[in-house]
């Protein structure tokens, strides 16, 4: 006796083509993920790259006219065709660098022109240009940011240029106390004015990547780095900063030792960038990358802040490769206070083993 209809199950034509509808629409559903996921990471990599480009303008722009501009015989993707470029005696930036954020290497490359003013003065002011440039699985990808300046000294708000050359450090000498530790000491110039203040800086690849600087009080010319690879060939950088005039760097390159120190250790700390200007509404204008060259085991490192209007906020760090950790504040609803706020390494243990300061200020005012 055959079985009532509504007792049949399906047919084997019918599981398949079921089958196969479902498959379809799980490929379409998953297509428009991946695309979600990649248009996000796309939109992560063009914030990144806006604000290298933002601080590569700001770094040209807060260094006398004197020390800025590619030197002789450079030329660069940033220079616009036909524009008359301006060739600095002593450049304090290179024409091109890279930076590594966030597993991704931007190019960077600088540019300073003669341009003229809105009165039609030929060459009356510097076009200040930077292009920042890189390769994802969608192809190369580029920003760029110009900004005009005075043609004399932007950093000088009289408007003076200028007042000679600045020179730097006379020696510099590296001491290396333990593996992963380096002692900095240099002696003044022999001539010149007052130092307003040192900057130092190091790198493991001659100053092109990864470069972590910081500010030194001109009574202070030393400094202790700690959180440095063993083994590993550093070059270390020391310059001078006077009445806006930034002098050539000097530079030592040693070799740490090679005993594995233990543990977590964090050495200089850097903001990208170090000053954000804020909204109207006090959120912060663009992301900060935060990075530290750590050591060790220290794998659960978070950076703790807090924002005026929110709690204290923890946001763990991510290796970048190497001994460099990343990690990114985001510009999000919560309101900053102006002026300097204290930004806090922590380990997993939760113990404090790094800070850094971050400038938070309104558009083109300087609050710190």
């Amino acid at each position: 006796m055959a079985a009532p209809r509504n007792q049949e199950g399906f047919t084997l034509i019918e599981l398949v083509v079921a089958l196969t509808i479902l498959a379809i629409a799980i490929f379409g559903i998953s297509s428009v993920f991946y695309a979600s996921i990649r248009t996000g990471d796309a939109d992560v990599r063009r914030t990144a790259a806006v604000g290298l480009a933002g601080q590569a303008v700001g770094d040209l722009r807060g260094v006398s006219s004197v020390h800025r501009g590619l030197t002789p015989g450079d030329s660069s993707p940033a220079c616009s065709p036909g524009a008359p470029i301006v060739f600095a005696p002593a450049a304090a930036f290179p024409t091109h660098t890279s930076n590594l954020l966030g597993g991704m290497t931007y190019s960077i490359d600088r540019c300073v022109s003669l341009a003229p003013a809105s009165n039609g003065d030929a060459d009356a002011q510097v076009l200040l240009s930077a292009l920042v440039s890189w390769t994802d699985q969608t192809g190369t990808h580029t920003v760029r940011q110009d900004t005009l300046a005075p043609k004399g000294d932007p950093s000088n708000p009289a408007g003076g240029a200028c007042d000679g050359e600045v020179d730097g450090p006379s020696s510099l000498s590296v001491r290396l106390p333990t593996p992963n530790s380096a002692e900095l000491t240099w002696a003044p110039p022999e001539r010149g004015g007052a130092i307003d203040h040192w900057t130092v800086a190091y790198s493991v690849d001659g100053m092109t990547t990864n470069v972590f600087a910081t500010d030194v009080p001109a009574s202070q010319p030393a400094m202790t780095l700690t959180g440095l690879a063993p083994a590993t060939a550093y070059t270390f950088s020391v310059g001078a900063l006077a009445a806006g005039c930034a002098s050539a760097p000097t530079q030592v390159t040693v070799t740490t030792g090679g005993a594995l120190a233990a543990g977590c250790a964090v050495g200089l700390l850097s903001s990208t960038p170090s000053a954000v200007a804020r909204n109207g509404d006090g959120t912060l204008g663009q992301p900060v990358v935060v990075a530290a060259n750590a050591l060790g085991s220290c794998a659960g490192l978070q950076l703790r802040f807090s924002p005026s209007t929110a709690p204290a906020q923890a946001l763990g760090f991510l290796n970048a490769g190497g001994s460099v950790w990343q990690v990114t504040i985001p510009a999000t609803s919560d309101a900053w206070d102006l002026g300097i706020h204290q930004l806090s390494v922590l380990s997993a243990s939760g113990q404090d083993v790094g800070d850094l300061s971050l400038c938070i200020e309104n558009t083109g005012q300087t609050s710190c």
